[in-house]
């Protein structure tokens, strides 16, 4: 065997239910070689030349591994799991689960593959009414882990717990407190931090969100620079998350009129986080929103205040509405289906916690002393895409949620109760929320619903609209707050009279996290639906 493939066996043994990027398997195996070339890359000294080098070298580095994959596959140790965005395999082991020798020459890797069992909602996954999120890792990997920005006086300490957890989650990773850091870093290595995860989330295809909270901002200057340089960079997979309130956005209102006209200008999303409504932090990634209930995030923060990162969202399931009531009618076989959502996360989670020393081994150990405070948050998500209130079938949908909620909580509570008669204190939680469009991907219905377009501020008066956010409002309490609500801003941008905007829906409204998405709309124009 050769030793190419030898540390690539090595990889997979290490989590054997796991698919890996060619992309990581190269960053793994050549980790030395790998950041020098992403230094080169970046670096602001190197010239063209230098960074056509670089590139080459990156190329070359692919092919070596990708030869020695493609043996592996022939010879049915891999096999190709799926394609990702321009065109780079994804590798998974090719055999059953059980325990296997693969043994050549000198070299011997023995790997045991755990067996995932099937779940209640297979009949649905095949009517394409119901989906796990990113099926290939769904058990072995997280939704989405929260670090905490204020505990680190370096950035390549911070960047090196990032890159980490990028191997453990399969759609995003936050910075909580980033402007902490923000206002005490140099600012190039600002700029090459942002620059290096900017890179790293196109290659692994994960989102970042790093929330900026006003209230611990007293240097505008700096911020404001990094506003300028965040949207002239315009990465596509990194959020900012501007958590304030009323009296915060006023304070610093040139701050967030300067970032409106940057946003606008760059076509992009501006994420608003009303304080004054909900306190912990939010992040948002490929299938949707992600927080946490505010006591059990400030309790979680008084009791453990050194821990340096925490799982926010730990397994999805998406429900397609719209597909599900086309084929279906009654409340009863929507509620049926949400308990077997249910009871598919249940299944999930015993997987993950029993297999977790095996899952997530770095993490465990990055988190010790106490490894076990890694999960005290996490929630699964049943996620709900494509549901439309003004659709005659769905008209009694929003009561309808509310008891599916109380059905869920009720299950969940049963469940803790059973592991804790035994001995294991195992906490078990799950949310109702909205899907995301990027959901689309994964063989959902086309939107259905209608989007809304907001060109003023006398657009809230009118009647339709302030109906549909109450709507949102009583929403949001079956959701756990656990949602956006996205606006498409058209018209004239003066950045003066959206910060009015804001603070009218931040003083009004109960909306703890809205957006306005300033990218041009194509299509329906008139005032209509809404949705996230």
């Amino acid at each position: 065997m050769h030793r190419l493939e030898h540390r690539i066996l090595l990889i997979f043994k290490k989590e054997p239910n796991k698919e890996f990027s060619t992309t990581e398997i190269v960053k793994s195996v050549f980790s030395k070689e790998y950041e020098e070339i992403r230094y080169q890359l970046l670096s602001t000294q190197s010239d063209n030349e230098t960074k056509r080098t670089a590139q080459r070298k990156k190329a070359e580095l692919h092919r070596r591994i990708l030869y020695h994959l493609n043996k592996l596959v022939n010879d049915e140790i891999l096999a190709v799991s799926r394609m990702k965005e321009r065109g780079e395999k994804l590798f998974q082991l090719g055999f059953e689960s059980g325990d296997y020798v693969i043994e050549r020459r000198k070299r011997k890797v023995m790997i045991s593959k755990p067996k995932v069992p099937s779940v209640p909602i297979e009949t649905y996954e095949e009517e394409g009414i119901a989906k796990r999120f990113d099926k290939h890792t769904w058990i072995s990997r997280m939704n989405s882990i929260i670090i905490q920005g204020d505990k680190f006086n370096d950035l390549t300490s911070l960047y090196t717990l990032l890159t980490k957890v990028f191997s453990y989650v399969n759609d995003c990773a936050g910075i909580n407190q980033f402007e902490i850091l923000l206002q005490k870093q140099n600012f190039e290595d600002i700029t090459n931090f942002i620059n290096k995860v900017n890179i790293d989330t196109q290659d692994f295809n994960k989102e970042v969100s790093l929330v900026i909270d006003f209230a611990n901002v007293n240097d505008s200057i700096r911020l404001t620079e990094f506003l300028y340089f965040y949207c002239h960079l315009n990465p596509q997979k990194i959020h900012l998350i501007l958590k304030t309130d009323p009296k915060g956005m006023q304070k610093h209102r040139k701050t967030f009129e300067t970032a409106i006209k940057l946003y606008s200008t760059a076509k992009r999303k501006i994420n608003i986080h009303n304080n004054m409504v909900h306190h912990a932090p939010y992040l948002v990634g490929r299938a949707g929103v992600y927080t946490f209930e505010d006591p059990e995030w400030e309790s979680f923060r008084k009791q453990r205040p050194d821990v340096l990162f925490c799982v926010c969202g730990q397994i999805s399931v998406i429900i397609d509405v719209h597909r599900f009531f086309k084929q279906y009618n009654s409340a009863h076989d929507f509620r049926t289906l949400v308990m077997k959502c249910a009871k598919t996360l249940m299944i999930a989670n015993r997987i993950q916690r029993l297999n977790s020393n095996n899952y997530f081994l770095d993490l465990n150990k990055a988190a010790e002393p106490r490894p076990e405070d890694l999960y005290l948050l996490g929630k699964n998500y049943i996620r709900l895409w494509n549901y439309n209130l003004e659709d005659p079938r769905q008209k009694e949908l929003f009561e309808l949620l509310q008891s599916c909620k109380r059905n869920v909580d009720i299950f969940c509570r049963t469940e803790e109760t059973i592991y804790k008669s035994c001995g294991i204190p195992i906490r078990f939680r799950i949310v109702l929320s909205s899907g995301f469009s990027k959901h689309q991907n994964q063989g959902l219905s086309q939107r259905r619903y209608l989007k809304r377009t907001i060109r003023s501020i006398k657009d809230f008066d009118d009647e339709e609209i302030s109906r549909g956010l109450e709507e949102r409002e009583s929403l949001l309490s079956t959701f756990s707050k656990a949602d956006r609500v996205r606006f498409f801003r058209a018209g004239e941008v003066k950045a003066p009279r959206i910060v009015s905007e804001f603070m009218m829906l931040m003083n009004t409204f109960e909306l703890p996290f809205f957006c306005y998405d300033f990218a041009e709309r194509k299509g329906e124009l008139t005032l209509d639906q809404f949705f996230p």
